[in-house]
């Protein structure tokens, strides 16, 4: 069979050339500074009711209600709406006054004059987009959206009130306008989610604003076409700014810090120096603090407590595990990186040293920082200066440093895993945590604010802790610390439906724990008995009529030496 010929190509002379006449839009060719009309296409000539070439010579001042000279030029340059490919929306009248919806796309001649095309829109869909601009606009929530290549595109009244630029200034920068110091990869891995339809949840974080940064929860999303083509990427911004001042005020008007129930129910005498020593170093905002004691006793929410405490909880408070660091990432992750720095490092990066200006940094696990990054950490320390990897400058950085480890620093120093000198530095306010088992005396009401605050987080009514519970907390050993308390906890109001926390609630581990040992001969004469009366109510399953008959007392009174 022969196959069909395939059409000849036309010769360009072939081709029927296209004139302006042809265009379906209304074309009209008008002076930039006086916008008259000087000349029109056919369709021009019966624009709007308009007829012949009654257009010519006439203004689109009294045309387009709104129209100037000036209008139209931010238009020419994109400046007309945050959009800057969107066109210019605008009404043309017609002869009996009826105002029509049109698009108006604007290019200049080589003569300077504007070649204005415009398309008749309905007014159903002008009505809709009018809406969703206003709604748009009156959201509470900063929206920000930005093209595949990082350009930002559209920016609400919202993100100028939180970030300080304005649309034009805003529009056409590229993301780093905003984008946070310390999270530019990972960002950049949530948009690949995003554009993959994942939904990732929102997140706090520190964005880049006029005047500094801004604690924020950002929402990411995705604008497709109407083929689902992955567009723009945006973000939805609500500012934590005041939320944060808010919390903290409270916690100063009660007396607590963000330690919560570690705080409140420090009773021991262990504990309840280290928070005293911990508030006497807040007060002196340069003062180095290295925080030691076992994992889950609650050095992050001490290392907090100070910040919080300082002249410096206007500013960041940020913390960096160095455990899994090596010296490359620790050494960009503390300190920064210029561009080229490394392979990856596409683009300049702020380290968490710079970004903690004004506040306070918290290295947790600072046994497990690189001897490399150590001595540079050392002359951080001594200078106040930092170098970014890859970089020539030094920058001054004004932040309290941290430190925090439940390591025995004395022996990582004799087996060369920390600098002996670096060590002395870290030293200057040395505070050790109690475990939790040295702090038995205070583990009952440190128990009931945590499942206080824990109920309260749940959203669920309060609930209690029965005396063999409550017993069977106190003999066990904890070598999780607070941490596993809590942990324990949870897992009581998971297991447990009623209003009361039973034993048989607690994990096996901690009901079948050996009896504590027996106070010592200094303890209180309150404690010593307080102590028999959990250890019979263990023994009765926390039965107290019967525990008040094995201990010949009545039931008041057991209740009153409970301190109940």
């Amino acid at each position: 069979m022969a196959s069909t010929p395939e059409p000849p190509v036309r010769r360009a002379a072939e081709r029927p050339a296209l004139r302006v006449d042809d265009v379906p839009d209304v074309v009209v060719v008008v002076d930039a500074a006086s916008l008259l009309i000087l000349e029109t296409n056919r369709r021009g000539g019966l624009a709007f009711g308009h007829r012949g070439d009654a257009l010519i010579g006439r203004s689109l001042v009294e045309l387009v209600p709104g129209a100037s000279a000036e209008l139209f030029d931010r238009a020419l340059h994109g400046r007309h709406d945050p959009h800057a490919d969107a066109p210019l929306r605008v009404s043309f009248r017609s002869p009996d006054g009826v105002a029509h919806p049109v698009d108006i796309r604007l290019a200049r001649t080589p003569a300077g004059a504007l070649v204005c095309s415009l398309r008749a829109i309905s007014e159903s869909a002008r009505a809709a987009e009018r809406e969703i601009v206003s709604i748009i606009g009156a959201v509470p929530a900063a929206i920000v959206t930005w093209s595949l290549d990082g350009t930002i595109t559209s920016w609400n009244s919202a993100a100028e009130h939180l970030f300080g630029w304005t649309g034009d200034e805003a529009t056409g920068q590229p993301l780093e306008l905003i984008i946070p110091a310390v999270d530019v990869e990972a960002l950049r891995g949530s948009f690949v989610a995003v554009g993959a339809d994942a939904s990732p949840p929102p997140r706090e974080g520190l964005r880049r604003a006029k005047d500094g940064e801004v604690l924020v929860e950002e929402t990411l999303f995705s604008v497709r076409d109407v083929a689902g083509r992955l567009v723009r990427l945006g973000a939805f911004y609500r500012d934590l700014s005041d939320v944060a001042r808010l919390r903290r005020a409270a916690e100063a008007m009660a007396g607590k810090s963000r330690l919560g129930a570690t705080a409140s129910a420090a009773l021991s005498p262990g504990m309840a120096s280290a928070i005293d020593a911990a508030r006497t170093a807040a007060s002196e905002d340069k003062a180095i603090v290295l925080l030691l004691g076992e994992t889950g006793v609650g050095k992050s929410h001490l290392a907090r407590f100070i910040h919080e405490h300082s002249p410096r909880r206007a500013g960041p408070f940020l913390e960096v595990s160095c455990a899994g660091l090596d010296a490359q990432s620790g050494e960009s992750e503390l300190f920064g990186h210029e561009r080229g720095a490394f392979v990856g490092a596409v683009s300049q990066k702020r380290g968490l040293i710079e970004a903690a200006e004004g506040g306070t940094l918290l290295l947790d696990e600072v046994a497990e920082l690189p001897l490399v990054v150590q001595g540079k950490l050392l002359a951080f320390l001594d200078t106040g200066e930092i170098r970014r990897l890859g970089g020539v400058k030094r920058l001054a950085a004004d932040v309290r440093i941290v430190a925090a480890t439940h390591s025995d620093l004395d022996q990582a120093v004799a087996a060369g895993r920390f600098r002996k000198d670096l060590y002395f530095r870290l030293r200057v306010v040395p505070l050790t945590l109690p475990p939790l088992r040295a702090r038995r005396d205070e583990l009952p009401t440190l128990a009931d604010a945590m499942l206080e605050e824990l109920c309260q987080r749940r959203g669920m009514a309060k609930k209690e802790l029965a005396p063999s519970a409550r017993a069977a907390l106190v003999r066990y050993e904890w070598p999780g610390n607070l941490r596993q308390l809590k942990n324990v906890l949870e897992h009581a109001l998971i297991v447990g439906k009623g209003e009361v926390i039973a034993v048989e609630h607690l994990p096996l581990e901690v009901r079948g724990a050996a009896p504590a040992e027996l106070p010592g001969p200094s303890a209180k004469l309150d404690d010593v008995v307080r102590r028999h009366i959990e250890a019979v109510l263990v023994e009765v399953g926390g039965n107290r009529t019967r525990a008040a008959q094995v201990l010949g007392i009545d039931r008041a009174t057991l209740r009153r030496r409970l301190g109940e």
